[in-house]
């Protein structure tokens, strides 16, 4: 495996998305944006741009918020709050429902859903067969699920306004872009494990990362009192540096080609080598990123790769920019927010999953 650290590299090898692809399993069944070839990936990304509208950052804004701040309030009560399972899953299993369409049939099902597909198809680079058998396992149950929430959009014509019901209500319109139902179900699928997985890392990973660093943990809360998501924002995506959700994208490469081709860095990459592309090396590149090991919030968006690069860079990016801070806002809000003391305040796995992570309340010290 070739593994790509340079920030120019990394970005070369993201914005040429016909010579190096997605090695996205193939006997997976079902249809998903990563896997489809350049034609078909432009189409579906069509699709998921005109249904993931940037107009619904305040609608998420509030759900979130709203949902978060109910969470956050019933923990003030105890003292105590258990990150993971007592705020980050729960809220996003609101917006899985409420806004994705993707509901049920119970949240520690979807939560395994999620969690074994994308543990094979961003993370099983080799081709464990359990691991592979327990995604497709994972996809043909969730597709059968949405199979029969698809219907039942159809049938409820005054429904609520999800994702899913505006890709069904852009297939009866016609659309030259939409999605026939195995994409929608595919790419629902897809939306489900950014949410389920990359969302839910993301911000626990950021919380443990606020709480190792004092100072920064200061701004948060200043942000959040202050109502400054914005600045929040900053915070969060400046830690998610140093916490990455990723520390890089598996690609293969389709044909024989130069990477940095014509500078002291040029490398022959031979047809079907798989590479792992690294966007967190690329956002500690002293080249191109001033002072890497300075937490500094004040960073140009461009020095970032957290959503990738590239044509396959995350469609939900200006979603999940919303998201994260209404989401931990409550939480920051907080007097005498602090880890608890001990093993209960250290961030806790299963396998590749955060787990538990406990924070104290000591309001008035």
């Amino acid at each position: 495996m070739l593994v790509v650290t340079r920030r120019e590299d990394v970005d070369e090898v993201l914005d040429r998305s016909e010579t190096f692809v997605f090695p996205y399993a193939a006997h997976l069944p079902g249809e998903f944006l990563l896997a489809s070839g350049p034609v078909e990936h432009r189409r579906q990304r069509a699709e998921l741009d005109a249904v993931l509208r940037r107009e619904d950052a305040e609608r998420l804004r509030r759900v979130v918020g709203v949902a978060a701040e109910q969470r956050v309030q019933r923990s003030r009560r105890t003292g105590r709050m258990e990150v993971v399972g007592e705020l980050v899953q729960p809220v996003f299993d609101v917006v899985l429902d409420d806004y994705v369409g993707c509901r049920g049939p119970d949240p520690e099902t979807r939560l395994q859903w999620g969690r074994d597909l994308f543990e094979h198809i961003f993370l099983n680079r080799g081709e464990i067969r359990s691991v592979a058998d327990r995604a497709e396992v994972a996809w043909r149950q969730l597709e059968a699920h949405l199979a029969a929430q698809l219907e039942e959009v159809r049938r409820t014509r005054e429904g609520p306004e999800t994702l899913l019901r505006r890709l069904v209500e852009r297939q009866e319109s016609g659309s030259e872009t939409a999605l026939d139902d195995a994409e929608i179900r595919g790419n629902v699928i897809g939306m489900a494990i950014g949410w389920l997985w990359h969302g839910a890392r993301a911000a626990v990973l950021a919380v443990d990362e606020l709480l190792a660093r004092p100072p920064a943990l200061q701004k948060a809360r200043e942000a959040a009192q202050e109502e400054d998501l914005e600045q929040l924002r900053r915070l969060l995506w400046e830690a998610l540096r140093f916490r990455p959700v990723q520390v890089g994208l598996p690609r293969r490469c389709t044909a024989e080609t130069t990477l940095a081709e014509g500078t002291p860095w040029a490398r022959r990459v031979p047809s079907g080598t798989r590479l792992l592309v690294g966007t967190h090396s690329a956002m500690w590149d002293e080249t191109t990123v001033p002072d890497p090991e300075d937490f500094d919030a004040t960073r140009a968006e461009s020095q970032y790769r957290i959503f990738g690069s590239g044509p396959h860079r995350c469609p939900g990016e200006h979603l999940m920019g919303v998201q994260l801070p209404a989401l931990l806002a409550p939480l920051l809000r907080v007097d005498g927010l602090h880890r608890a003391v001990g093993p209960a305040g250290r961030l806790h796995w299963d396998g590749l999953t955060p787990e538990r992570l406990e924070v104290r309340f000591d309001e008035g010290r």
